[in-house]
């Protein structure tokens, strides 16, 4: 799903969807990419849809407050109880 320039846009429709950040970046570093293996896109998964399929609306905020506090390097999460940003004209 494409950002809008200037807002995090309207609401998905999928429950499980994941929050997107924004991000100056200064400076990129890649590897020469001689031993890439070449891959291509056959379709997205649907895993996570069906994973948060299974869950009630009050387990899934439950989970994410207990599971997805903090992320892999100790940053806190975004508050879920604050919804996308509305786009201003």
């Amino acid at each position: 799903m494409p950002v809008p320039a200037g807002g995090a846009g309207p609401a998905p429709a999928d429950r499980s969807a994941r929050a997107v950040i924004v991000v100056d970046v200064g400076q990129v570093c890649d590897s020469c990419g001689f031993r890439v293996p070449l891959l291509e896109h056959v379709d997205d998964r649907d895993l996570r849809t069906q994973w948060s399929g299974r869950k009630t609306h009050e387990e899934l905020p439950a989970y994410r407050a207990t599971r997805n506090a903090a992320s892999i390097d100790g940053l806190p999460a975004l508050d879920q109880r604050v919804g996308p940003r509305e786009e201003t004209a």
